[in-house]
């Protein structure tokens, strides 16, 4: 009998989340999984716990014909990655895939964020990020080619400060292992999951999300070509809602030839593109992407001569 590869998911705490979305997406391609959650901080979110959330998502998991790991622990102590990766280890073995879920996420602004929460955001979302991989390294135990680390991240910074600076320091450290760790033959991979229905959206903006909406061509489609080294992705569906199981870049980064790719040194992924983020985010940003998502007019192009 085979061995099935294992995956390390973090901040699998509700059923409607990402991570929950993402495991299940892994236990149903035959992954065992092992998935951290920390109850005190939903205790902190005006969502509150989800009573039976970690039993319900182990149940679903192990139905799937997997085995499924839940571990608490709190990612904003320093000892919790050496904790986690050991209680996944003794009861399924080495980690193959580590896929980062977790977030600290308390909506402030540069005026109103305090010291604590800036300093808690980044324990947790950058932190973290750099102490698991650390450990995943460390104790990294399976054929070179076949590892992967996939980190959710977002450009949500506008009256979001910490989360979005914490978030773009946890992009820096991920596509930094690409490289620093590529002796191991692993990937390492940013995913910007765009905005996805968890329960916080309103209703007008899980309209606005659902309501299907032209993209068109960019203005200066020479500037905006996606770059060589990323391989096309599909677009999210326009008319569907945007939930954790419609997330399909996942499975490009795990698949087990994407080592061999022209990706192999890490990259990121942008938002799939969606009415909320315009269609200048499918391309990498550019002064004139830049200009024309916050309004300004266009710079003017430099004249050609023949």
């Amino acid at each position: 009998m085979l061995e099935r590869p294992v995956a390390l998911v973090t901040g699998v705490g509700r059923t409607v989340g990402i991570g929950a979305g993402i495991a299940r997406r892994l236990a149903e391609s035959g992954w065992d999984v092992a998935f951290t959650y920390w109850t005190a901080y939903d205790e902190r979110m005006k969502w509150g716990v989800q009573d039976g959330a970690t039993a319900e998502i182990t149940a679903e998991l192990t139905g799937l014909g997997v085995t499924a790991v839940p571990i608490e622990a709190d990612l904003a102590d320093p000892g919790a990655p050496e904790r986690i990766f050991a209680a996944a280890e003794d009861r399924l073995g080495p980690v193959t895939a580590l896929v980062m879920c977790h977030c600290e996420s308390v909506d402030s602004s540069i005026r109103d964020t305090t010291v604590e929460s800036f300093d808690r955001h980044f324990a947790v979302n950058a932190r973290a990020t750099w102490l698991l991989i650390r450990e995943y390294a460390a104790r990294f135990a399976v054929p070179h080619g076949s590892g992967r680390i996939v980190a959710l991240t977002s450009d949500h910074t506008v009256h979001n400060l910490p989360y979005g600076a914490s978030k773009g320091a946890l992009d820096r450290i991920t596509l930094a292992a690409a490289q620093e760790l590529s002796d191991l033959g692993l990937t390492a991979n940013v995913i910007n999951p765009g905005p996805i229905d968890t329960g916080w959206m309103s209703p007008d903006l899980r309209t606005a999300c659902t309501e299907a909406t032209p993209l068109g061509p960019p203005r200066h489609p020479h500037r905006h070509r996606q770059p060589r080294r990323l391989p096309p992705l599909p677009p999210r569906p326009m008319g569907q809602r945007p939930t954790p199981e419609k997330q399909r870049r996942l499975g490009l980064v795990l698949q087990p030839d994407f080592v061999d790719s022209h990706v192999r040194f890490g990259a990121q992924y942008p938002p799939q593109p969606g009415p909320t983020y315009g269609r200048e985010l499918r391309h990498p940003p550019t002064r004139w992407g830049v200009h024309r998502r916050a309004g300004l007019p266009l710079p003017r192009r430099p004249p050609t001569t023949s």
